[in-house]
């Protein structure tokens, strides 16, 4: 049984991780016929294929107690919106083993209201075939989404993002940064030629967007071009972009300037990934080069 009816359009963001995928939720949750889950990453099929089973309970389940702590809980019921926002993360962090089953009826209450639904969860890119197969599965139609940017500045941005916890810095020498970039799941994220083979073994090429970071926040008017034909794969009628939203990244990691000397070690260790989007996709950003 697939996710959603057949009158209806699902999609999945699969990543990268820092190349604007919280940008482009935000972009597509103001679409007024498209739905997202109130927590933009699911980690369903990465939990299901990656063997991080316990770190998706784990994950949720604090979102939860987060979301809990914020509000005045005592006057929830006079308030639809957060009262149905914490059903919906304790449908999520409160269940054992999530299944196909539960992961279909998050989607279920949107039959006959959005024409698009979907989510994005940049861990999605580290996905064998078998993950990518299992989401065919469920939706054989699914439109899939891979935002990719510069492996240098991506690894970059992701450090910085990641050393805001509290001892947790991995920028203060480049043997830290290179330390960083070898673990399985920042590595995963960053291999995109692979992700793009495995995601062709599985999806038709009219069923993948790809684009690049760098062109999509080139200008404000490439950020509204870049939407406009998001909304055209999707299938999605034409809407009132605002130029400034759109131009506005979202999440974005603390700024820091990366040294000349880190950045040419970085150019040379990702040069095979530059050169594999290259042949794969048949042209990259000039600053990927």
């Amino acid at each position: 049984m697939s996710i959603v009816d057949p009158d209806q359009t699902f999609f999945v963001g699969v990543g990268a991780q820092k190349s604007g995928t919280t940008w482009l939720g935000a972009q597509l949750s103001a679409h007024p016929d498209v739905w997202l889950p109130v927590d933009k990453e699911l980690h369903y099929f990465d939990a299901r294929h990656t063997g991080s089973a316990k770190m998706f309970r784990k994950r949720k389940y604090e979102r939860l107690v987060r979301q809990l702590s914020k509000h005045d809980w005592p006057k929830l019921h006079r308030n639809p919106e957060l009262l149905a926002e914490a059903k919906w993360l304790a449908d999520q962090a409160l269940v054992g083993d999530p299944d196909d089953d539960w992961y279909r009826n998050l989607f279920a209450h949107t039959s006959g209201t959005y024409q698009v639904v979907g989510e994005i969860t940049p861990e999605y890119a580290g996905l064998p075939v078998e993950g990518f197969e299992h989401i065919a599965s469920l939706a054989p139609q699914a439109k899939v989404i891979f935002l990719l940017r510069n492996p240098v500045d991506r690894l970059w941005s992701a450090a910085r993002y990641f050393s805001k916890r509290p001892g947790k810095d991995v920028t203060q020498t480049l043997d830290d940064l290179m330390r960083f970039a070898d673990r399985p799941k920042v590595a995963a994220n960053g291999q995109y030629g692979p992700t793009i083979e495995r995601l062709r073994h599985v999806f038709p090429a009219e069923q993948i967007h790809i684009d690049f970071f760098e062109s999509m926040f080139e200008s404000a008017q490439s950020s509204v071009d870049a939407l406009a034909t998001i909304w055209a794969f999707l299938g999605l009628a034409d809407h009132n972009i605002d130029a400034k939203a759109a131009a506005t990244k979202v999440n974005p990691s603390p700024a820091a300037d990366l040294p000349a000397d880190w950045s040419d070690a970085l150019r040379e260790r990702f040069a095979p990934t530059v050169a594999a989007v290259e042949s794969l996709v048949g042209e990259v950003p000039s600053s990927w080069n």
